[in-house]
């Protein structure tokens, strides 16, 4: 009995050390990968810091390149103050334009992608105030908009929900300060960092979780009839 209980426990310590070998090699992977996201940001600062530098001298193919790998993100960007797929691909343009234009100003204190966001926020400003200033109302209904109160093809009701909310919610977002507004819109239409976004909005880390904070009040305020 003795040594059965002696086997017994021999035989119950292989699966222990085989965990303990696997605990062992997750945790290196782990590491290695944490390693990785590491240098990553890394390695785009200094890629991004050599295709400026190449753009700055002359080269098309590498300002391309930071057209290619920035114009979604500028795209997310623009979208968030314009609601508008095609408004938002004009800003894309015109926000390159400006970049390429001032490529030479860039001194790199801040990435790429920082001062790019500068640009477009500031390009997205200047859309709003023009479109501000421009608003007139149109004196008759195009020649395509079916009569008043009849619809060609009525929406389904899920789909009637969901303008609704959606033009909710582009109206409380237009309601927030530009302040508010451009720290929510980096938050949650671009992903960015608390971090990150400070250093786009020139400001503490700590004055970017106040907006936030403000911007999300507001919102559930102005949208607690669709919650």
């Amino acid at each position: 009995m003795i040594m059965t209980c002696s086997k017994d426990r021999k035989v119950a310590a292989r699966p222990v050390s085989e965990e303990s070998g696997k605990t062992a090699r997750r945790s290196k992977t782990l590491r290695s990968d944490a390693s990785a996201k590491q240098a990553a940001p890394e390695t785009d600062r200094r890629a991004d810091s050599l295709l400026v530098e190449l753009a700055v001298k002359g080269s098309q193919e590498a300002f391309e390149a930071l057209f290619l790998r920035y114009r979604e993100r500028v795209y997310r960007t623009a979208y968030g103050w314009c609601f508008e797929r095609e408004t938002a691909l004009d800003l894309v343009q015109d926000v390159f334009v400006k970049a390429f234009r001032s490529l030479d100003r860039f001194r790199g204190e801040s990435g790429i992608w920082t001062w790019l966001c500068r640009i477009t926020i500031n390009r997205c400003l200047d859309f709003i105030r023009k479109k501000e200033r421009s608003k007139e109302i149109p004196v008759e209904a195009p020649e395509d908009v079916a009569p008043c109160g009849q619809k060609e093809n009525p929406e389904p009701p899920e789909e009637l929900e969901l303008a609704e909310l959606k033009g909710a919610l582009t109206r409380a977002i237009d309601d927030l300060s530009t302040e508010a507004r451009s720290a929510f819109i980096l938050r949650f239409y671009d992903n960015l960092s608390y971090k990150e976004i400070s250093q786009a909005l020139d400001c503490s880390v700590g004055t970017v979780m106040s907006r936030l904070f403000y911007a999300r009040q507001k919102l559930k305020t102005m949208l607690e009839d669709y919650l």
